[in-house]
């Protein structure tokens, strides 16, 4: 994907060296600690639950293990259900997580067909034709472009998890983050936690008023857990 060099004349030098101070970061936390998430959310979310998540559902997973909140949990033995629209990284969930169930399509407000842009990088890669456009004026490349199938968040619980809890939710869609939320019917399907990357006073509130307190914000997200 990106080499060292495109990543510089996309990002610029001053950014350039933020995510290279992140990656060595990322290499340390991954070798000493055991932490996969980008501020060591998996940490966070054991320690708010007293044990290790058995199940989860990932939203908008990208990468099966770099920056990744889940993977610390497949580890040890937990299951759940990846979501990433992009083919080329479901593909590598299921080489280096076939224990999984590891899905090609979007989630959002109502169940549809949306096109996707895959992009190089792949985290720049987006739903957004407007913002597809942008990146690759920044520098990014179009790897590619096709049909995703979309569901709602309810959808998804109902066909896939039918009565079983789930521990873990974790979101991280580019902003598309509120709209997923709204596709859940709260009063059936209720995670322990819920890691979300986007904490605009929309989601605070929505996910307030429905029994959900804030426990924890870092620099990428903020997590929820379940007071019902």
């Amino acid at each position: 994907m990106a080499t060292i060099i495109q990543k510089y004349k996309i990002y610029g030098l001053k950014n350039f060296i933020i995510f290279s101070a992140i990656e060595i970061k990322r290499i340390i936390d991954r070798q000493i600690l055991k932490t996969f998430s980008q501020n060591r959310e998996d940490l966070i979310i054991e320690k708010l639950l007293t044990y290790k998540p058995k199940t989860f559902i990932d939203i908008g997973s990208n990468h099966p293990i770099k920056f990744n909140n889940t993977y610390r949990f497949y580890l040890s033995g937990s299951r759940g259900i990846n979501i990433e629209p992009n083919q080329y990284l479901i593909n590598q969930y299921q080489n280096l997580r076939p224990k999984d169930n590891n899905l090609n399509i979007g989630i959002g407000l109502e169940n549809t067909i949306k096109t996707f842009y895959q992009l190089d990088p792949d985290v720049d890669s987006t739903f957004s034709k407007k913002q597809a456009l942008i990146k690759i004026k920044q520098g990014c490349r179009l790897m590619n472009k096709y049909p995703v199938n979309i569901i709602s968040l309810k959808k998804l619980f109902s066909k896939y998890l039918k009565n079983k809890s789930i521990d873990l939710l974790s979101i991280d869609t580019e902003g598309y983050d509120f709209k997923i939320i709204q596709g859940n019917d709260w009063s059936k399907y209720r995670p322990k936690i819920i890691c979300i990357e986007d904490n605009c006073i929309a989601v605070q509130s929505y996910l307030i008023s429905r029994n959900y307190s804030l426990k924890s914000i870092t620099k990428n997200n903020s997590i929820y857990i379940d007071e019902k």
